[in-house]
């Protein structure tokens, strides 16, 4: 956290709208959605709330208290193998995989949702082992903290909906009966609103027929790449040892055909091996973003951060690889007799199949889909032999995680605060909301007082471009105003933000 620096009070990402209704709330006493809002994370409000009301209504203090359900997370995790008898070193390495996954390590130095519903979910998650041994009281309490996760984001659904699947396979009618009210109560909150939100933004994420049958695959394929890419560590540990669960070849024949297919396509046709098709995902290029500015975020200039393009093909060619061994060592989990590892491979299951029939789909969704993987793995890795080759491939893997991770958001947050310095020097400077085009998070500041976000140019919220904030100096038809460094790479090396002003 000291390496990263939380401070700056400025939204991140999606940060301004439960910055806004976070704040609302402690004003107001009610909850008020933006007309953006998705994600209906009451819980996270409240939270939230309690924390500016003792230490003031700032961005810092809600990052803040999402680091703290990150660490909360971590610790919850360890605890929760080692309640099903894990190994300590080996408890120990899949929760320091989970806390330096990049894309879950980037989220706790955010406001956004992701993490609150990773914390809540673990508690479930907990509750199912407790009620799944011993029934009682602890069914009212699986019951409880799932209905409670239901209100931090709609994937939370797969808290009711995995261990129900689970609770019948296993024939335990009162388990099952547990999850399915839990289930028949999500049924409920959506049908009377309480977990919709903005129906404009929820349009967005609804698919059509069309778009499920080109984009389904796609998705599918992108959900398990991230799951091998980022859970790379774990993954390496249990299929580098021995005695580790025997793989269905004809599953990873079928996932491995299928995903390079996609690979091909993505690498060939669009061009975009990594990132992929949307320009909102976390992961771009070598950084954790996303960059919202102008020259990259709209014009598609080069990024401040570039793989070559030979790296992004072989990083393409072994997640591709890794995606379908993910894919195969779930499937065959659904076999075993722990209810733990089916509950994880049930869930990482019906996740892929609510992720391919969305209409968007950006890489921090899969914190929400697949944070059980690493459960899965290290459940399995437990009853394996663990090879010398395969302690040395995971710590390597580990440890270019947590530089990663811990590089990449110290540069997020580093950008961010001198594009906020670059905003209040043009607002010093007489220019207003309408006449730039200060970024996504920036333009959002005009789009909610709008109450929409096509407001004139292309681009969130802008509706003027006459004054730019930039990653690149040079952008064709702007002269520079002033540049704004940051330390990048702990200082090692410098970037800036550049203010410019459209040439007349």
């Amino acid at each position: 956290m000291l390496l990263v620096d939380p401070r700056g009070n400025f939204p991140l990402d999606d940060d301004w709208g439960v910055g806004f209704t976070t704040f609302t709330l402690l004003q107001t006493g009610r909850v008020q959605f933006t007309p953006f809002a998705s994600a209906t994370a009451y819980l996270q409000f409240f939270w939230g709330a309690m924390w500016a009301s003792v230490f003031g209504e700032t961005f810092t203090v809600l990052r803040l208290s999402v680091l703290a359900l990150s660490l909360a997370s971590t610790i919850l995790l360890y605890l929760l193998l080692r309640r099903v008898q894990v190994r300590r070193e080996l408890a120990l390495f899949g929760a320091a995989a989970l806390l330096f996954h990049p894309l879950f390590f980037w989220a706790s130095f955010t406001s956004m949702t992701h993490v609150p519903f990773v914390f809540l979910s673990i508690v479930a998650a907990w509750m199912f082992v407790l009620a799944a041994e011993r029934e009682g009281v602890w069914l009212a309490l699986a019951f409880a903290a799932t209905v409670a996760s239901f209100f931090t984001r709609q994937f939370a659904v797969l808290n009711a909906l995995a261990p129900l699947v689970v609770a019948l396979m296993a024939r335990r009618k009162k388990l099952a009966a547990a999850y399915a009210a839990a289930l028949a109560v999500f049924a409920l909150l959506v049908v009377s609103g309480v977990l919709v939100g903005s129906e404009k933004e929820l349009a967005l994420h609804r698919p059509t027929l069309s778009m499920l049958a080109m984009r389904s695959v796609h998705y599918v394929f992108f959900n398990w790449q991230n799951v091998a890419l980022f859970f790379a560590a774990p993954l390496l540990l249990l299929l580098l040892s021995r005695e580790r669960p025997r793989l269905s070849r004809a599953v990873i024949g079928l996932a491995a055909i299928a995903f390079a297919l996609v690979a091909w396509r993505m690498t060939m046709r669009v061009g975009m091996p990594i990132p992929y098709m949307n320009s909102g995902n976390v992961f771009t290029d070598f950084g954790l973003g996303p960059p919202t500015l102008r020259d990259v975020f709209t014009l598609r200039m080069p990024h401040p951060f570039a793989l070559p393009w030979i790296v992004k093909v072989t990083l393409m060619i072994v997640t591709t690889v890794g995606a379908a061994f993910a894919l195969s060592l779930t499937v065959v989990s659904l076999r075993k007799d722990d209810l733990l590892i089916r509950y994880c491979a049930v869930y990482l299951l019906c996740a892929t199949l609510i992720a391919a029939g969305m209409s968007i789909y950006f890489d921090r969704y899969s914190i929400d889909t697949a944070w059980p993987f690493v459960v899965l793995v290290i459940l399995l890795t437990n009853r394996a032999q663990i090879t010398r080759p395969a302690r040395i491939a995971a710590a390597a893997a580990l440890a270019m995680a947590i530089v990663f991770a811990t590089s990449g958001t110290a540069e997020y947050l580093a950008w961010n605060r001198a594009r906020w310095d670059a905003y209040a020097y043009l607002r010093a400077n007489g220019v207003t909301l309408e006449q730039m085009d200060g970024g996504y998070e920036i333009n959002a500041l005009l789009a909610l007082r709008a109450g929409r976000k096509d407001l004139g140019k292309r681009g969130v919220g802008v509706i003027d471009d006459r004054y730019i904030l930039t990653f690149n100096r040079d952008v064709p038809g702007f002269d520079l105003l002033r540049a704004f460094p940051y330390p990048r790479w702990f200082g090692f090396s410098e970037g800036a933000i550049h203010a410019q002003r459209r040439r007349s």
